[in-house]
């Protein structure tokens, strides 16, 4: 019988809670929590052995700082490491974990002149800090977004710097993870307000980055660069402007079997209307091989996604309106074709905000449902295996 691993975000409360439950039928293997302060959403890696890397921001007052813990997959502490830095203001952002265990951490603090800075921590399979890291562009605020690992033993990160006009862009490099040496790091410089929103590595182990750009006209289209390994350089990239012709962007990014780029976001449709967006490029060239749009609303958007063993893509988000959204799952084949798709709707603000495929294809999803964290599990056809709520 499968297990799968649950996380969610109480958000009620304050707290963390953390799962492992069995695929089918849904009971409770273990649990975990963790009586943090503020609104903090756990981010989870998982290593080879089983450890249940879990990494968040802690609020206390006006002071935020890091928590990160490694368990077990049993549930039982292994160590735990903290992050404060001297202006109190510190924030986490993503954690990986490498083929030997490593862990890294990237998030941002906040530098002597008040602006934020990325740092990036490196951690052991024991918890001991291999090398630490910090960035700043220009004396402004600058932090990463999001990092991926690939089989060279690097770690790949992508982020924001401000540059002296207050325009943002695209920073992206590559990190050894045995001694931290930069390997590369390359700038994507443009007017106004761009931001990457996700990474991906091919099987080459080039580096995909989604994200958003300001147009000369003030509208936001999604762009998609990939880049070269060795160097940074750029190998190809897409925009993308939706029919609306508004504010785009590509909000998750994943790599099918075939080396295939799946983009994942939303366009506008109009001036009072938005739609998931979802294209698949060619990883060679970055030529579109197909696109599909759904759940035009008032209010849409998807998280995130992931690939099944059959390289059928879930993705999950939310759809509606200001005052009432539903949670949103679909499936689509390799070839764009919808698979299956499902409606969370518990009453006012519903969202899914991550998704996860077991080696079985069983797809977990997790989120907030009718005002109380929300995980469940659907098989690989689409039909219900079990859902769990409210405080564990």
């Amino acid at each position: 019988m499968r297990k799968v691993f649950l996380a969610a975000c109480v958000m009620a409360l304050g707290a963390v809670w953390l799962g492992v439950a069995h695929a089918d039928p849904g009971d409770t293997n273990w649990s975990y929590s963790h009586a943090a302060s503020g609104y903090p959403d756990p981010l989870v890696a998982i290593d080879g052995n089983g450890n249940r890397i879990v990494a968040f921001t802690v609020t206390g007052g006006t002071t935020y700082s890091w928590y990160v813990e490694s368990l077990d997959k049993d549930g039982n502490h292994n160590w735990t490491a903290t992050y404060s830095g001297a202006k109190g203001y510190d924030e986490v952002y993503d954690v990986v974990v490498d083929q030997n265990g490593n862990v890294v951490v990237v998030g941002s603090t906040k530098n002597n002149n008040g602006d934020k800075d990325w740092k990036i921590f490196c951690y052991d399979s024991s918890g001991a800090i291999k090398w630490r890291d910090s960035y700043n562009y220009s004396d402004k605020d600058d932090w990463p977004v999001a990092a991926a690992v690939d089989s060279n033993g690097n770690v790949i990160i992508t982020g924001v710097e401000t540059d002296a006009t207050s325009d943002r862009d695209w920073y992206t490099a590559s990190y050894r993870i045995s001694d931290g040496h930069k390997n590369w790091g390359w700038h994507d410089s443009r007017d106004g307000t761009n931001q990457p929103e996700a990474i991906a590595v091919t099987p080459d182990n080039d580096v995909v980055v989604a994200g958003f750009q300001t147009t000369s006209s003030g509208n936001q289209n999604w762009l998609v660069k990939c880049s070269s390994h060795t160097d940074g350089h750029t190998l190809w990239h897409a925009d993308y402007d939706g029919p609306g012709h508004g504010y785009d962007d590509a909000s998750a990014v994943v790599i099918d079997s075939g080396g295939n780029v799946i983009v994942v976001g939303y366009e506008a449709v109009s001036s009072s209307d938005s739609e998931w967006k979802i294209i698949s490029y060619d990883s060679a060239a970055g030529t579109p091989l197909w696109q599909k749009s759904y759940n035009r609303s008032s209010v849409s958007g998807p998280h995130a996604a992931a690939v099944d063993s059959h390289d059928n893509i879930i993705i999950v988000g939310f759809s509606g309106s200001m005052s009432n959204t539903d949670g949103k799952a679909l499936s689509l084949s390799s070839s764009g074709t919808l698979n299956w798709e499902d409606t969370l709707d518990g009453g006012g603000s519903n969202y899914l905000y991550a998704v996860a495929v077991d080696s079985d294809d069983n797809v977990i999803v997790g989120g907030s449902v009718g005002g109380s964290w929300y995980v469940g599990c659907y098989d690989s056809s689409g039909t219900d295996k079990f859902a769990k709520s409210g405080v564990s």
